[in-house]
């Protein structure tokens, strides 16, 4: 099986650095974005400790400089539990084409998601 690149935004977090130790067990390749606000390295620490391909980008997905990372890195699948709003979302998924986005935040994203070509949203609230 081909290895997967994925990136987990808000993975310093608690929901998402478990997600992100299963992901690595999984033999995918992870790239966790965080701003580190709310999240802690310390989260990440099994993570790291498992080995495997991990990349972590001192980074707010509101910035321009995260959308540059989303179209450089191109992931196969991103998972988004970084934000509380809508703001910024517009900006990554035009980025993000090819990619599957699965936001883990609400359902504020889903008409953005509906509307960028390419990107596939799965919504996981349970609201």
């Amino acid at each position: 099986m081909a290895t997967t690149s994925v990136m987990v935004c808000g993975g310093a977090g608690f929901i998402g650095s478990h997600l992100v130790e299963r992901l690595l067990a999984d033999g995918h390749a992870v790239e966790v974005v965080d701003d580190l606000s709310t999240g802690s390295l310390a989260n990440l620490a099994d993570a790291r400790a498992m080995g495997g391909q991990l990349r972590f980008h001192h980074l707010d997905v509101t910035s321009l400089e995260f959308a540059e990372l989303v179209g450089l890195r191109n992931p196969d699948m991103l998972y988004h539990f970084a934000l509380s709003s809508a703001s910024g979302f517009r900006e990554f998924v035009g980025h993000a084409s090819g990619s599957h986005v699965v936001v883990g935040v609400g359902g504020c994203a889903k008409p953005w998601c509906e509307k960028s070509g390419g990107v596939h949203c799965c919504r996981s609230d349970l609201r």
